[in-house]
């Protein structure tokens, strides 16, 4: 984090106007927040009712940079898998620019308007923005788009709790495309998680072994979309928090994506696709070593039994 607060620091400085919006629930996972507001000429809290999810932001009206990564150590060191996409687009920027002045004015999740918002083309890919709760992200768009793939769709996901999300992949694995589905390791023991009903349905789902998160939150679908931005494939994610996600055509990137997911699934070892792996403990390679807290049980390394 330190490297960003250097950057907006010498920015102030040199006159540039820095506004912040931030959730007031994630603050004590991030007390250095207070010195990103400090540099702030205008900065505005959420509620705690639900969460501001986001993670983006724009530059001069010209430019954003959007995805799944916090912007914290563990985001920006690599330690957790991550999206994360830097678009030069005025029409794009505007577009987040009229979200992140709702924020700011005070209206956060339910309180927010619709705003107009068009698929935009950057050279020729086609990016289409969406934001929650307003657009109902996950039944509004992207049940369709797993509804009408043929080929493939590769998820690797923090998390998958939402019902109509899960059956839509169960169906459409079902139909002959080829479903496969990473998570992470820290959510397989809650109620809503949706694992244990896509692996009994014949879903090929892996939970992951690595020190870090999957915190990915993304779909490739048949070598052509890239789905991904700050949004969990749950019902507060949907319904409840601020978010912001991209529905990206481009063959490229989609391909690219794809790649990096079968690195990440052939890493994981084949007897997770039937059980979970432990955050931390001696099922996940280096959790041990890292210094961070990852079942959050507020023991770290050899302090938690699952390392001794």
């Amino acid at each position: 984090m330190q490297p960003v607060y250097k950057a907006l620091e010498k920015a102030k400085n040199r006159g540039v106007k820095i506004r912040v919006v931030y959730d007031v629930s994630e603050s004590n996972y991030y007390p250095k927040t207070s010195e990103i507001l400090n540099l702030a000429a205008e900065y505005k809290s959420d509620t705690k009712k639900g969460l501001m999810h986001n993670k983006f932001m724009i530059f001069d009206d010209n430019s954003i940079v959007t995805g799944s990564m916090n912007f914290s150590k563990t985001g920006l060191s690599g330690f957790n898998t991550n999206t994360i996409f830097f678009i030069d687009s005025k029409e794009i920027a505007q577009i987040y620019k009229s979200e992140f002045n709702q924020m700011i004015s005070g209206n956060f999740q339910k309180q927010k308007n619709v705003i107009k918002h068009n698929t935009v083309i950057v050279s020729d890919t086609r990016i289409t923005p969406l934001f929650s709760p307003k657009d109902k992200i996950i039944e509004n768009y992207l049940i369709n788009y797993i509804n009408n793939s043929k080929d493939y769709i590769y998820i690797p996901a923090f998390i998958i709790t939402h019902e109509k999300f899960s059956n839509a992949l169960i169906s459409a694995n079902k139909r002959g495309v080829k479903v496969k589905v990473i998570v992470d390791a820290t959510h397989t023991s809650s109620a809503k998680s949706k694992i244990k009903n896509l692996r009994n349905s014949g879903v090929s789902l892996k939970v992951e072994n690595f020190a870090g998160k999957v915190h990915s939150k993304s779909i490739i679908i048949d070598d052509k979309y890239v789905i991904s931005g700050s949004m969990n494939f749950t019902n507060s994610g949907e319904n409840a928090n601020d978010e912001n996600l991209l529905i990206i055509e481009d063959e490229k990137l989609a391909k690219y994506y794809k790649g990096f997911f079968e690195y990440l699934w052939n890493k994981i070892p084949k007897k997770y696709l039937k059980i979970n792996p432990k955050p931390e403990g001696k099922d996940s390679p280096g959790s041990c070593f890292d210094g961070i807290d990852n079942n959050y049980d507020g023991k770290i390394d050899a302090k938690d039994p699952n390392c001794g």
